[in-house]
């Protein structure tokens, strides 16, 4: 089984020949997206930050689509999902959380979860898990303290969070006793990888930084000092980066950065050293 993250609450799990989608990002939504093809895609709420299926839909392809609670039984692998509350965006939404059984191992995704305090049916369907999928960004989801206790209430032998920004995910891992934590760009993983394994953090990254939008970039501001520090020494780029607009107070946005000959190979450059130092 190989895990990806391409952020916000998307993941994408590959095993064999089959590849499951969980909450896709929507091309309405204002968060990078990734396309693939696949075959299974569970959507915990209905929110362009969830609901991409069109983003994983490729051709004539169409992958089964769980949009809510219920038992489903697709290619050998078992999903149930229960529902919970959220007071994600206008708050008027259901979550749904799922739990997943392929190659004899149990994950669970938690979604759009805003409360610690979960039903008495999550809690049975969340009794032995492998891998704890776990929102820590708050605004809607789990706060980085409340996804902390939850993980330590579930008992999971993997902890992997989502839904953050680089101060939410410094909060999480020194709740989890784990600073200084690097990421990893994708987590390869077996059934006997877990043994003896008792609520250890993986934290996934490498997708949440830049969006190519022709001749800029959209860049995390958790990058953005070393990108300038690394930009002004470069001979071939001497002006200072300045960002041309900015949407939220978690990306700067550069459309008009002096690339050489605006080449591709130059912006592929920057994109290795963002992913690396965001890592």
């Amino acid at each position: 089984m190989v895990i990806t993250y391409h952020g916000g609450q998307f993941f994408k799990v590959v095993f064999g020949d089959i590849a499951l989608a969980v909450n896709p990002i929507s091309k309405a939504s204002k968060l990078p997206q990734t396309r693939f093809s696949a075959d299974i895609a569970l959507v915990s709420l209905m929110h362009p930050d969830f609901d991409g299926v069109e983003n994983v839909t490729y051709g004539e392809k169409q992958p089964f689509v769980a949009y809510g609670p219920g038992e489903y039984e697709v290619k050998k692998i078992f999903i149930r999902g229960v529902s919970e509350p959220s007071s994600y965006a206008d708050g008027t939404h259901r979550n749904t959380i799922y739990f997943v059984e392929m190659e004899g191992m149990h994950l669970a995704f938690l979604g759009a979860l805003s409360s610690r305090k979960i039903s008495a049916e999550a809690k049975e369907l969340l009794e032995d898990i492998d891998v704890l999928f776990v929102p820590i960004g708050g605004e809607g989801v789990l706060t980085p303290s409340d996804a902390h206790e939850l993980s330590v209430e579930l008992e999971p032998r993997l902890v992997i969070p989502c839904h953050y920004d680089a101060s939410k995910l410094r909060t999480f891992l020194k709740e989890e006793g784990e600073e200084g934590m690097k990421a990893v760009e994708k987590l390869t993983l077996k059934k006997k990888d877990l043994e003896g394994k008792e609520g250890e953090v993986v934290v996934l990254g490498g997708r949440r930084i830049i969006s190519s939008r022709r001749s800029g970039f959209r860049i995390s501001r958790s990058v953005l000092p070393f990108l300038n520090r690394w930009w002004r020494a470069s001979p071939r780029y001497p002006r200072p980066l300045r960002p041309y607009r900015s949407r939220s107070t978690k990306w700067e946005v550069f459309s008009r950065i002096p690339f050489r000959n605006n080449s591709l190979k130059n912006k592929a450059e920057i994109a290795r050293f963002c992913v690396a130092k965001s890592s």
